[in-house]
């Protein structure tokens, strides 16, 4: 509709239309890029190549990656590192499941993405949470279900794909994620083995 009015001169400001345009198309690129992302994963075609990885170096390699989406949104992110431990996972499947939490995180926040790394006795624990409105407990059970919309404090436009595929990714890298409302912030938690 948008680029009709742009073709038949409707649209006195174009830019504003062609940001829509533009935001609209982003929205599409992220729902078919997910829908092929679980489709190759229900279909056993991802295959999982497990490397050791220094889990400090890794986020912070990350963070760089995604530093231009929390600028574009005024959105500062903050890292508050261990010491450095080494886990075994899959490097390009979780640097997905991890960008995909902090764009999510990114789409809801007011000022920061805080992500904070911290050893148990048996895993490696990466929490990850925005100062955004929060949720309502009992969407806590959906959240990672696929095309579940949360609340109307949080809808941003996403297409209820990014934390469902995070699932998946996790479960097929040995790990597990899980999320938690901590007073009106919620934290999402991706928790790894320890590399032995």
């Amino acid at each position: 509709g948008y680029a009709q009015g742009i073709q038949h001169g409707v649209f006195e400001d174009i830019s504003q239309a062609a940001g829509v345009i533009l935001d609209e198309s982003s929205r599409l690129t992220e729902v078919v890029d997910g829908i092929l992302t679980l489709t190759r994963m229900d279909q056993l075609r991802y295959q999982v190549v497990p490397v050791e990885l220094g889990i400090n170096e890794f986020i912070e390699d990350q963070m760089e990656r995604l530093e231009g989406l929390a600028y574009a949104k005024e959105i500062k992110l903050v890292f508050h590192p261990e010491n450095e431990h080494k886990i075994i996972s899959d490097a390009q499947l979780l640097g997905r499941a991890f960008s995909n939490v902090v764009s999510n995180c990114v789409r809801y926040a007011v000022h920061e993405v805080c992500v904070t790394l911290r050893k148990t006795e048996e895993a490696i624990e990466i929490t990850i949470s925005d100062d955004g409105p929060g949720l309502k407990s009992e969407e806590l059970a959906h959240l990672f279900d696929r095309f579940y919309q949360s609340s109307p404090a949080r809808a941003k436009g996403g297409a209820g794909l990014g934390l469902s595929i995070v699932r998946e990714l996790m479960e097929r890298m040995g790990g597990q994620v899980s999320a938690r409302i901590s007073g009106n912030t919620l934290e999402i938690r991706l928790t790894f083995p320890q590399a032995s």
